[in-house]
């Protein structure tokens, strides 16, 4: 039997710990719990969770900059960052996160995105980790538009703009 896939959910909230560790627990995850930021390093080495549930506004700690130490160290590392605020998903250090779930007491949004991130299975070597793109992008963020002309798009994909001149025809 395979064993359980760990989750390590960090949120200063004591209510929101323990919720998120019942209801994943009865999933069958293995849940470990942080109440901050503090040694969360050196929690992620210890426990080497399978993905980081991760709130945002703690009382002494911005989730945000806590994302980022654990991106800089464990890139391939999925991140779901949990907030009871939708204005973070405008925050550019969001982006370096996997998922953003706003905080409710229904968890079915927060399981789906961590059956999809767990589903990935995308783990590498830190050593080739930062050299891949090797998770798709998150369903939050838009896709780069590809504008005619732009650096995304081949010069030989640019369509002209608008429709063909037709030849030997012209209006008075």
């Amino acid at each position: 039997m395979a064993a359980a896939k760990k989750i390590l959910v960090v949120d200063d909230e004591a209510h929101i710990r323990m919720l998120y560790s019942e209801e994943l627990g009865e999933d069958g995850y293995d849940v470990v719990t942080a109440e901050n930021g503090k040694g969360l390093l050196e929690l992620i080495e210890r426990e080497k969770p399978d993905v980081v549930v991760l709130d945002i506004k703690m009382v002494d700690y911005n989730g945000l900059d806590l994302l980022q130490d654990i991106r800089n160290k464990h890139y391939d590392l999925p991140v779901i960052l949990c907030s009871a605020y939708d204005t973070f998903k405008d925050d550019m250090k969001s982006i370096a996160a996997d998922h953003y779930v706003v905080k409710s007491f229904d968890l079915a949004e927060l399981r789906q995105k961590i059956s999809e991130v767990l589903a990935w299975g995308l783990r590498l070597p830190a050593l080739l980790a930062p050299c891949l793109p090797i998770r798709p992008r998150p369903a939050w963020i838009p896709s780069p538009a590809r504008r005619r002309g732009s650096p995304l798009t081949p010069p030989e994909a640019a369509t002209p703009p608008g429709p063909p001149a037709r030849k030997g025809s012209s209006r008075r």
